[in-house]
């Protein structure tokens, strides 16, 4: 008996919905999570957001967000307390293939 699709998207498909996603890399190489980026506003926190380190306690709640446009993609640390990306103090734009240490997580943005 044959299986029909009613509705949602089979396993793998893209989501047109987003523009950029954040690998996060790993000793030796490999990659670990990998966090699709919207257009707009994606936060980065260990308590809340699309990108979220719940047991990195070098995270800050409300860490950092990424800020995606047909222009790039602009980092802004919130208020941090240990700081994001070389403790930056105003938003800074990052280019596909940019890292960004995030409490003990580096992670790399692709486009």
């Amino acid at each position: 008996m044959p299986v029909e699709m009613t509705e949602g998207r089979a396993w793998g498909s893209t989501n047109p919905g987003y523009r950029a996603r954040l690998s996060q890399l790993l000793e030796g190489g490999g990659t670990g999570e990998v966090f699709p980026l919207r257009e707009g506003t994606n936060s980065i926190g260990r308590e809340v957001g699309e990108v979220c380190f719940p047991s990195d306690r070098y995270v800050s709640a409300r860490h950092a967000r990424i800020d995606i446009s047909a222009a790039g993609a602009v980092l802004f640390d919130v208020g941090s307390s240990n700081g994001t990306f070389l403790r930056i103090s105003g938003p800074t734009q990052i280019l596909a293939g940019d890292q960004i240490l995030i409490g003990i997580h580096l992670v790399r943005i692709e486009g």
